[in-house]
């Protein structure tokens, strides 16, 4: 991957040969991730969001343009060199056009988290996202008329103040509007959703109904209600900012799904009854998957194997 981004750097500062020009165009034409890949090195924390069949289009109307000039036989070994270069130049064209959204003109931009990574995504009016393993949030450029974000995964908020514009983020299951405010939602696709507050307020509006929050509540969709609770201590909710990993009376299964997210591993439940486990601790993220393993080993009564590199197995003690 790394000979990827030296390709890449060549590109943009105008230094990428043919034959080089040619193994990068060969390396994105060998799948979906790796033109996602690309648009992300080039665009870093804020890549622009795409279509896969409008990228299609693009890449065969570039093979068209390339090549549908005949060309004697001493001159095609020298059309053919360049031909990538061009591809990319027309590629990277079509990455960097921002996508048109159902308001006329108007940008949206993309940042993404993979399993096993964090990033923090400073958005156009100085807010600031800490963005947590396998999220994604997508908002609009201009934030004077509109401050937008979609949210897919978790993310805690940090949202500048502006009392004439508020901020509104918007999950599978319901808005959360705000002024100027501290907060965690997590809105992972197989998981509730819910909201922290920190400090400020906030309101869920969801359903056509809004309903205000205050700092120390928590309030998640279970169904098509909204459960308000307050929270012994909230802050362990944004804890993943801090490189702390807190589990509070948290389900097994929930467990497994956070490790699998932080480390980007597969873990297999091996024995239905772990499943009755609630469990509460709290780890430092710089600690090894093993070393939290191995914690849950001795206190609840399991074992695990580490199958290959990013596999484990977890059982039962018998």
């Amino acid at each position: 991957m790394d000979k990827i981004k030296i390709l890449v750097e060549k590109y943009l500062t105008g230094q990428l040969s043919p034959d080089e020009a040619a193994k990068l165009n060969n390396w994105l034409s060998e799948n979906d991730a790796n033109k996602s890949h690309f648009a992300e090195l080039k665009q870093q924390w804020s890549p622009y969001a795409y279509k896969d069949s409008e990228l299609e289009e693009v890449l065969q109307k570039a093979k068209q343009k390339v090549f549908e000039k005949k060309t004697r036989p001493n001159y095609f070994i020298k059309i053919a060199g360049y031909a990538a270069v061009a591809l990319i130049a027309l590629l990277i064209n079509f990455l960097l056009k921002p996508k048109e959204t159902a308001a006329p003109n108007e940008k949206m931009y993309s940042a993404i988290t993979q399993y096993g990574e964090k990033k923090v995504v400073k958005l156009p009016d100085g807010s600031t996202v800490h963005m947590n393993a396998g999220s994604r949030i997508d908002y609009n450029a201009n934030f004077k008329e509109k401050r937008y974000v979609k949210l897919t995964g978790e993310a805690f908020f940090e949202v500048a103040t502006n009392k004439n514009l508020c901020f509104e983020v918007e999950t599978k299951d319901y808005d959360v509007v705000v002024h100027g405010t501290r907060f965690n939602v997590s809105a992972y696709h197989n998981e509730h959703v819910q909201t922290s507050l920190i400090e400020g307020s906030i309101s869920i509006r969801h359903q056509n109904k809004i309903k205000k929050i205050v700092p120390g509540e928590t309030v998640r969709l279970e169904g098509q209600e909204l459960f308000i609770e307050r929270a012994t201590n909230v802050k362990t909710t944004f804890a993943w900012t801090q490189n702390r990993i807190v589990f509070n009376a948290l389900p097994f299964d929930q467990l497994i799904q956070k490790l699998e997210r932080w480390y980007n591993v597969k873990i297999t439940v091996d024995d239905d009854d772990l499943n009755a486990i609630i469990y509460s601790g709290t780890f430092k993220n710089n600690e090894t998957l093993s070393q939290i393993l191995d914690v849950l080993s001795l206190s609840e009564n399991l074992n695990y194997k580490q199958i290959s590199k990013d596999d484990y197995i977890i059982r039962k003690n018998k």
